[in-house]
Parts: C-alpha cells; structure tokens; sequence
C-alpha cells in the first residue's frame, strides 16, 4: 500500500487539470454525491473552462459545489492557498452560479498540492462567513491516494501500471 500511495502521489502532482477534474467527478460518484453537471468542463474534449463552479452535485434541495485545483491552474504571481480562497468565494458567487448561498450545504475543494492547518482554518472560515451551515470537505494530494485505493478497479481506470482489484469487493457498478 505504501508504494502504491506513492505512486498516486506523483501521479497527481502530474495530473493535467481535465484529467483531475473527471476523476474526480467519477470519484465523488463512487462516494454517493449525486453528480449533476461539471460547467468548469468541455463535453467531448478533455479541455476544462471557465466555469462555475468546475462541479456541482444534488443534495436533497441544496447544492454541493466543487472547485478542482492543479498546480498548472495558478496564474503567474498566484499563490496555491490564493487560488483556493478564490475558488471558495467563487462557490458562494450567486450572480456566478445562479444558487443562493443559502441552498450550498458543502463546497469541496480537490487540488493536488498540501493544505496546512492554519490555511485550513482559514478556508473553514471564509465557508462560515457566507453560510454557517456549510461543510468544507478538502481533498488533497495527501488524502486523495487512500480514497483512490478505496474503490477497487478505481486507480486502473486512470493511472496505469497500478492494480488494486486482487481479492477486491467491487461496487455494484464497477463490478457490472
């Protein structure tokens, strides 16, 4: 497990943003999020655009947006925890996303890179200030290769020469 978490790691430090962005998708699919649309994407190219937010899931009336970061995403001069409060802020942009901040029950942040906890915290509090019901979930480089290992047959599908699936349980769908 060791090598293989370090494999996924470098994997994602890789990652182009298209790429990261339908994983990811596929992954918060296999967690239950009701997938509903990704606007931050091109149908039929891997190619992503400005959209808002990069993914939007159902939950029950309330909406769980999510915002995808690769280190190729920053803007010259742009720092990594930058660029995540702005996709924060972004998430709770009405006029953006047409949603009232009120119906945003979680705003997930994906990235490949680290989160210290002060940065954390910040961000906890930036989702608290617009909406205090809102959860912030963070996936990042450090915690995503545990999840990706979860879902036997997952890591296949995307990074080659891994395999998880020996003696594995499947989900219903991936084993159909």
């Amino acid at each position: 497990i060791n090598m293989i978490t370090t494999i996924i790691e470098k994997f994602l430090a890789a990652i182009g943003q298209a790429d990261f962005q339908k994983m990811m998708n596929h992954l918060l699919y296999n967690q239950g999020y009701k997938f509903i649309g990704s606007p931050g994407s091109v149908i039929g190219k891997n190619k992503t655009s400005k959209g808002g937010p990069d993914s939007f899931f159902e939950d029950g009336d309330n909406y769980i947006f999510c915002e995808l970061t690769t280190q190729e995403r920053l803007s010259k001069g742009e720092t990594f925890f930058k660029k995540l409060k702005k996709d924060v802020q972004h998430c709770f942009n009405s006029k953006a996303t047409g949603i009232d901040e009120s119906k945003i029950s979680k705003v997930i942040l994906a990235f490949t890179d680290e989160i210290k906890p002060a940065e954390f915290e910040a961000l906890k509090k930036i989702v608290k200030e617009h909406n205090t019901n809102t959860e912030l979930i963070i996936y990042s480089v450090q915690n995503l290769p545990f999840l990706i290992q979860y879902y036997p047959g997952f890591a296949e599908k995307y990074i080659s020469g891994i395999k998880t699936t020996k003696g594995a349980i499947y989900t219903l769908p991936d084993f159909i």
